[in-house]
């Protein structure tokens, strides 16, 4: 085999890695897509669920005693820990956390896809110009 069709070889396996390059780039655009509007939709439901609960820890009789707005706030922030830890929020913070996660995942496969699209496609460049150059 002489060099040409070595070099003919070698760019006919560049070509099919750039194709699976780019299925790879289209299937990690939309992934990442999904997992952030996932996570965006996670998120909103975890605020909702967070300010309904809020609302109903305000509007909790005192119970005949006064309580200043700020020893409120103050009930009302430890409450929500232990809302968030294993209460109502529980279920809406893990699923936020999840999909965020999941979102922080997809952005990297995307990132590591585009690079190896940027990779891919350099070396195919640099194979078609060392064709055009013997011809």
């Amino acid at each position: 085999m002489n060099p040409l069709e070595a070099l003919i070889s070698d760019a006919l396996d560049i070509k099919d890695a750039l194709r699976d390059a780019v299925t790879n780039l289209e299937l990690a655009i939309e992934a990442d897509h999904k997992a952030r509007r996932t996570a965006k939709e996670a998120m909103t439901a975890y605020d909702n669920a967070e300010a309904e609960w809020e609302y109903d820890q305000m509007c909790v009789p005192e119970n005949g005693t006064k309580i200043t707005a700020d020893v409120r706030k103050a009930m009302v922030a430890s409450a929500k820990v232990k809302a968030q830890r294993d209460g109502a929020l529980a279920g809406y913070l893990a699923m936020a956390n999840a999909a965020r996660y999941n979102a922080e995942d997809a952005a990297m496969a995307l990132l590591q896809a585009e690079k190896r699209y940027g990779a891919t496609r350099s070396a195919c460049d640099l194979t078609a110009a060392i064709l055009n150059a013997a011809k």
